[in-house]
């Protein structure tokens, strides 16, 4: 592969395969059969309006605004047979295929300029790259640090994600809401069972980047009533953020216990990046990913509250700087 200077930046705002066959789609629109679900049920969400361009921009302007040896080119556009998004194996083909390579050349890249970060750095690797245990299941993705060549036993994810697929004619608000539910408790369950803040999910229309807290009061607490997922917000960069809406998985979910409960307190933050978000101002899918994999890197344990991401990572990110000078 043929590598010269580029800035990193450049690298993660290239223009992404374009998802756009959606409508041809066949999908089941059936409500979900099963009525209760192995994992705390997310009822509601709030905006993670941290996760912006407008804190991440200024954040990691000392790491993405540097020049690294990357790729001439950027990796080939699948074929555009290959572009027709009918399930969610071929969702995560493109993903493989564009996606997934080049976040991958960005962390390497960053973790070969800085030494210290590397043995802990999260690689966006599949999700059969983490530790295997029956009650924990596996995410479709994992955020795992540098393998040996022959590891005898595999870390743990401390970013998982997940991958779930829908089609633009699903048109029931009530149906949509409740999948789009059922999805996100289903990635924020992989975190919970992993003891890490960080989780995502991909569908044909953006990528959703979650964090979770601890619950604030007791797991027996009565819920609040179930709040319709928020309307399109203003993020701090002046774009719009609207939540996900994606259906069940569309294979049976595995029995699973939870090792830790949170019952109906679990409001997780989220915040959604549409595959066509990219240039100034904004984050695209591959900038996104890269930043949420360097964060966790530098610290995803759970906490009640969190501060700003600004507050948190800023000393994390200079001491960084200043032992690769």
């Amino acid at each position: 592969m043929t590598t010269r200077p580029r800035n990193l930046l450049d690298w993660l705002q290239q223009e992404p395969p374009t998802l756009a066959t959606l409508h041809n789609a066949v999908t089941s629109t059936a409500p979900a059969t099963r009525t209760e679900e192995p994992w705390p049920q997310v009822k509601r969400w709030t905006q993670w309006e941290d996760f912006s361009a407008a804190t991440l921009n200024p954040l990691l302007q000392d790491i993405w605004n540097q020049e690294y040896e990357l790729p001439a080119s950027p990796p080939p556009f699948p074929a555009p047979a290959q572009l027709l998004i009918g399930n969610e194996r071929a969702l995560e083909f493109v993903l493989i295929r564009w996606h997934n390579t080049v976040v991958t050349v960005a962390l390497e890249a960053v973790a070969a300029r800085f030494k210290k970060l590397r043995p802990k750095l999260l690689f966006w690797a599949s999700g059969g790259s983490e530790k295997s245990a029956s009650k924990l299941g596996f995410p479709d993705w994992a955020g795992v640090p540098p393998l040996p060549a022959a590891p005898a036993t595999l870390p743990r994810s401390a970013c998982p994600g997940e991958s779930k697929y829908t089609q633009h004619s699903l048109v029931s608000t009530i149906k949509k809401s409740q999948w789009a539910l059922n999805c996100i408790s289903q990635a924020a369950f992989y975190a919970i069972q992993r003891e890490t803040r960080y989780f995502f999910l991909f569908t044909p229309h953006e990528l959703l980047v979650g964090r979770y807290s601890n619950p604030k009061t007791p797991a027996n607490t009565p819920a609040p009533p179930p709040a319709s997922p928020p309307v399109s917000s203003r993020t701090r960069s002046g774009g719009t953020v609207k939540p996900a809406a994606t259906p069940p998985p569309s294979s049976p979910y595995s029995p699973r216990t939870p090792r830790a409960d949170p019952g109906d307190n679990l409001v997780p933050e989220l915040a959604a990046i549409r595959w066509a978000d990219r240039g100034r101002g904004k984050l695209s899918v591959s900038q996104a990913l890269f930043s949420l994999h360097l964060l966790a890197s530098l610290g995803s344990n759970v906490q009640d509250a969190y501060e700003d991401l600004a507050a948190e990572y800023t000393r994390p990110l200079r001491d960084l700087i200043r032992a690769a000078s």
